[in-house]
C-alpha cells in the first residue's frame, strides 16, 4: 500500500538520517502520543466547530484538520496538567494554537530559503525507528501505521509533508546548535569563569542622598539665577504648596446588624442595643481622668482600634465618610463629640490636635523648589562630583573615616559572585559597571573610575577565590554547553520568525478565520 514500506536506505542516507537525532526523538515521540481527536471527539462540540481552512500563511493552507489534531493535542496536555481547573477559553486555546501553526509555517519557509531541508528518506528512517510502528518482531508495522494515520485522518501524503515540515524545524534549531558549539579550551574557560568567585565592597552614592550634598550656597546660586522658572513652578503646581483642613483623632465604634462591615457580636446587636451602649461608652470617656484610648481598646467594634486605642491619625474632610468629618472638624483640640451615626455604625470621637488651611508662600517655597530642581537637573553631576572626591581621597591614600561618618556612607559587600553573572548584589545589573569591576584582579585594588549611571559606585575588589580546576568534569560541561547553544539557536529562530512573521503580514501575506480563533469562546457560549 504504502510507496516506500519495503525501501531500503544505504548506509549514508541512515547516517544522515541520525546526524541530529536528539530533536527529532523528542518531535517524534511528541507526535506518536497525540490522542485520537476524530470527527466527533467528545471533547470538541461539533455544532459550533468552525469549517474551512484555519488559515493561510504566503499562499500555504493551514487545513481545518491539522487546527483540529493541534487543538486536540495541547487540549489535552493541559487537561492532564490542570484538570477541572482547565478553561479553554481562559487560555485562548484556539488563537494559542493558530498562532503556534502560522509560527511553524513561517519558520519552515526560513528554513527553506536557508537551503535547510529533510527528505523523505530521513522521515522514513525515523519512522521505523519508533516502537509504536513495530510489531512483536521488532519489524515496521504497516499496519500499525495505517490504523495511527486513519484514526488522525492523514493520508500518507498529507502526513508525510507535516512530519517533513516540523523535521525541518528542528532540523535548523540543531544546525544552529551545532554552529554555535564551543571548543574544548573554550568550555575550560567558561569553567574557570563559572566558578571563579569575587566578592567586592563599595560606597553607593544615591540621588536621596544629594539632600547633604546641596549647600546653602548652592540653593541661595540657583535661586538668584531661576527665579522666574521658579515663580512658574509654584503658579502650575499650587496645591503642591497648599495645606489642607486637617484634625488628628480617635474614635470609638459601636456597631450592629445591617451597619457596614459589621462583624462578630456586633452583628448580633440591634440599632437600638448599640445605642444604649453607645451612650454608656460615652458617660465613661467624659469622666474625669479618663483614658480615651484604653476605653477604646475595650469597646470598640474596630478591629484595628482594639491594638491602637481607635487611632486615626491625621485626615482632611475627604478621607472620612460626609457625617464623621463633618462632627470631627467642628471639635477643637482634645473635645470628645457626642453620638455621631455613620453607614458603619455609631462613633464617639475625640479631636486631639487640629492644623488649620494655609498656603506656603513663593517666598517661603523658593528654597524647596530650588532644592528639588537641583537634584532633577544636576543629580548626576552632583553625585559624580561627591564620589569623585572620595575617589580622589582614596587614591591618595587620605583616610575617610570622618567623611563617611558626616554624610552617612559605609563600605559594603556584595557577597560571592561568579565572573558570568549578569547581576551582583548591591551593584544592580548594568553590564558596563559589571564589565569595569569584573576586570579587578587582586583583593584591595581600587577600580579607578567612578561607574555607574542614576546611583555611583565607588568599588574594589575584596577577595577573590580561584576555580578548582581539579573538579572540571568535560562530559557535564560539553552537555552544558550543547544545551546553551541549543537555547543560544531557539532565540535565534524566534527572531527570524518575527521579523519574516511581520514582513508577511505588513504585505497581507497571513490570513487567519476568525472563526477558529474564536472557538473557545463559541463553544463556551453553546454550553460546549
Amino acid at each position: 500500500m504504502y510507496r516506500w514500506k519495503n525501501k531500503k536506505l544505504d548506509t549514508k542516507v541512515k547516517s544522515k538520517a541520525f546526524q541530529h537525532w536528539s530533536a527529532y526523538a523528542m518531535l517524534s515521540m511528541s507526535l506518536l502520543a497525540m490522542a485520537f481527536f476524530g470527527v466527533c471527539d467528545p471533547s470538541m462540540n461539533t455544532a459550533v466547530m468552525p469549517r474551512g481552512s484555519a488559515g493561510r500563511v504566503a499562499g500555504e493552507v493551514i487545513s481545518d484538520l491539522e487546527f483540529r489534531r493541534a487543538y486536540q493535542s495541547m487540549y489535552e496536555r493541559y487537561r492532564a496538567q490542570l484538570k477541572d481547573n482547565f478553561d479553554p477559553a481562559q487560555f485562548k486555546l484556539s488563537s494559542t494554537v493558530l498562532n503556534q501553526l502560522v509560527s511553524q509555517r513561517v519558520n519552515y519557509m526560513t528554513a527553506k530559503d536557508l537551503g535547510v531541508s529533510v527528505s523523505e528518506d530521513e522521515v522514513i528512517e525515523m519512522l521505523r525507528q519508533q516502537k509504536a510502528f513495530q510489531d512483536e518482531k521488532g519489524q515496521f508495522s504497516p499496519d500499525f501505521f495505517e490504523r495511527y494515520l486513519r484514526q488522525n485522518v492523514y493520508t500518507e501524503k498529507t502526513f508525510m509533508e507535516s512530519m517533513q515540515r516540523d523535521l525541518t524545524v528542528q532540523k535548523f534549531m540543531e544546525l544552529g546548535s551545532v554552529a554555535s558549539f564551543v571548543s574544548d579550551k573554550n568550555m575550560e574557560l567558561n569553567y574557570k569563569l563559572q566558578n571563579t568567585k569575587v566578592d567586592f565592597e563599595y560606597l553607593k552614592f544615591t540621588p536621596e542622598q544629594l539632600s547633604a550634598a546641596i549647600t546653602p550656597a548652592q540653593i541661595a546660586e540657583y535661586v538668584e539665577k531661576n527665579a522666574k522658572e521658579i515663580e512658574e513652578y509654584y503658579k502650575a503646581n499650587i496645591a503642591e504648596f497648599t495645606q489642607k483642613e486637617e484634625v488628628k483623632a480617635r474614635h470609638i465604634l459601636i456597631s450592629f446588624a445591617d451597619a457596614r462591615n459589621a462583624s462578630a457580636d456586633a452583628a448580633k446587636r440591634t440599632k437600638e442595643e448599640a445605642k444604649k451602649i453607645a451612650e454608656g461608652v460615652l458617660a465613661s470617656v467624659k469622666k474625669p481622668g479618663a483614658s480615651f484610648a484604653d476605653i477604646a481598646r475595650l469597646k470598640t467594634d474596630e478591629p484595628s482600634g482594639k491594638t491602637s486605642g481607635g487611632e486615626l491619625g491625621w485626615f482632611s474632610r475627604d478621607k472620612m465618610v460626609p457625617e464623621f468629618s463633618e462632627a470631627a472638624f467642628k471639635l477643637a483640640k482634645n473635645e470628645i463629640s457626642g453620638i455621631v451615626e455613620t453607614p458603619f455604625g455609631f462613633h464617639i470621637i475625640k479631636a486631639e490636635d487640629r492644623k488649620e488651611p494655609r498656603t506656603t508662600t513663593l517666598e517661603q517655597a523658593k528654597t524647596q523648589i530650588a532644592s528639588r530642581q537641583i537634584k532633577e537637573k544636576d543629580a548626576p553631576k552632583l553625585l559624580e562630583e561627591k564620589a569623585q572626591e572620595y575617589l580622589t581621597k582614596l587614591k591618595a591614600g587620605e583616610n575617610i573615616s570622618r567623611s563617611l561618618t558626616q554624610d552617612k556612607l559605609s563600605w559594603q559587600s556584595t557577597g560571592e559572585a561568579n565572573l558570568v553573572a549578569n547581576y551582583v548584589n548591591g551593584l544592580g545589573s548594568d553590564e558596563a559597571v559589571l564589565a569595569k569591576v569584573f576586570e579587578l584582579q587582586k583583593p584591595g585594588e581600587l577600580l579607578p573610575e567612578v561607574v555607574g549611571k542614576d546611583s555611583k559606585f565607588i568599588v574594589r575588589l575584596k577577595a577573590k577565590k580561584a576555580a578548582d580546576m581539579a573538579k572540571y568534569d568535560r562530559s557535564k560541561e560539553e552537555n552544558q554547553a550543547k544545551a546553551a547553544a541549543y537555547r543560544e539557536a531557539t532565540r535565534l529562530l524566534q527572531a527570524m520568525e518575527q521579523t519574516q512573521r511581520k514582513k508577511l503580514e505588513d504585505n497581507g501575506r497571513i490570513w487567519l478565520s476568525k472563526s477558529h480563533q474564536n472557538y473557545d469562546q463559541a463553544q463556551q457560549q453553546t454550553g460546549g
